[in-house]
């Protein structure tokens, strides 16, 4: 009997592997969806003012709002992992992104398509705080990994968006083309989570938000993806125009900024498995803290070979996000709680972020220069590394 058992067990294995990797591939397919909507705003946003006869401000808001909505709805992301289903819900916040990017490319009227871009936030907004919840559901043993397997599906669909859209849009003929192609793909990316037979997740009933607010833990790891997501944004809007200003082509900045994205798509899943593997989760977000210090510095001392630098501090910065995510895997031992943590992480971090860009512009009005800008943006990393650290501190599992 024993030996039978035992074979039934190795037969099983393989199995689930197979059943891990399919569920993997998904995390990814479905994280290419959450960012193209707002990544290809940048391009398209002279044609889009010019189209509906709006204010540079106007317009802005149109990639402001979805940063806020990823906030703003990020509390709905374990409500509804409760009631249909975490694997449903994806599904369900992907055809949320979908349906609303069709509907607001029909409207003449700019203040219609200002509104229905705040559909689009709702679907990015639940999105992100879901998946955190399906990977704590069936990659507790690996977190690290399976986090930045999703991560890299972010930023595969962020540099793909900014890589597409301009040559869509010309072959096309107008800034609808690529935003209804970005759409049609989420949709079809939608299909096997919604028709997915999952069932909802075992455990405790989810613990309420402003329970889970009273956790100083929770505000740590707040605090830690605040601060880095006010990088990242940070980073996009305003190193390009701190390279041109230092004798850069505007050609060249934006390949540095490319450069920047590219390396986080090569270097974040093979650190993150190492992770799980090597080392505290304290060291290597300390670690990749003063590798990103490292290179701002040496970018405002020497912008002139800014190109390896570029490369360093996206790979350092694309890391550290998905260590950060995988924070709340760490702390929590349910998957519920995990999408409580996740809401309070994304809900308040998003919100403050968003700030970021408008702040750091405002400091380049009053400068007259964008070095302050890069400083501060050295100085917002180095509290997240101290931070990152301490999140990382007191908690089980690996450290």
């Amino acid at each position: 009997m024993r030996g039978n058992e035992d074979r039934i067990e190795e037969a099983r294995q393989p199995t689930a592997r197979a059943a891990r990797a399919v569920l993997l591939a998904a995390l990814f397919a479905a994280a290419l969806a959450l960012r193209p909507q707002v990544i290809a705003l940048g391009p398209l946003l002279p044609d889009i003012m010019r189209d509906l006869g709006v204010s540079h401000a106007v317009g802005g808001l149109l990639a402001t709002i979805p940063v806020l909505c990823m906030g703003v709805f990020a509390p709905v992301a374990p409500w509804l992992a409760r009631r249909i289903g975490a694997s449903r819900g994806i599904g369900v916040a992907l055809v949320v992104i979908a349906v609303f990017g069709l509907v607001r490319l029909w409207p003449a009227d700019a203040w219609a398509v200002v509104a229905l871009t705040v559909g689009v936030g709702l679907g990015m907004g639940v999105g992100n705080g879901i998946l955190p919840v399906v990977t704590k559901q069936h990659f507790a043993h690996r977190p690290a990994f399976a986090t930045s397997v999703w991560v890299t599906g972010i930023n595969t669909g962020s540099f793909a968006a900014a890589a597409a859209v301009t040559p869509i849009a010309d072959v096309a003929g107008g800034w609808r083309a690529p935003l209804a192609a970005f759409s049609v793909a989420t949709l079809l990316l939608a299909v096997p989570w919604v028709v997915l037979d999952a069932a909802r997740a075992d455990g405790p009933p989810l613990e309420r938000l402003e329970r889970l607010a009273e956790r100083p833990p929770v505000w740590r790891l707040t605090m830690a993806f605040a601060l880095l997501s006010a990088v990242f944004y940070g980073i996009n809007a305003w190193m390009p125009a701190y390279w041109v200003e230092r004798g850069k082509t505007p050609a060249e900045a934006a390949a540095l900024l490319a450069i920047f994205h590219l390396a986080s798509l090569f270097l974040t899943l093979p650190i993150a498995s190492l992770a799980d593997r090597i080392g505290s989760r304290r060291a290597w977000l300390g670690g990749g803290g003063l590798v990103a210090i490292a290179a701002f510095a040496i970018v405002i001392h020497d912008p002139a070979h800014a190109r390896p630098w570029a490369g360093i501090l996206g790979a350092a910065i694309g890391a550290l996000f998905s260590l950060v995510m995988t924070l709340p895997l760490d702390v929590c031992a349910h998957p519920e709680d995990v999408g409580g943590v996740v809401a309070v992480m994304l809900g308040v971090g998003y919100v403050l972020a968003a700030v970021a860009p408008s702040a750091l512009g405002a400091v380049r009005d009053a400068a007259g220069t964008f070095v302050p800008v890069v400083w501060l943006l050295l100085g917002a990393t180095a509290a997240f590394a101290a931070v990152g650290a301490a999140c990382a501190r007191g908690h089980p599992g690996r450290r």
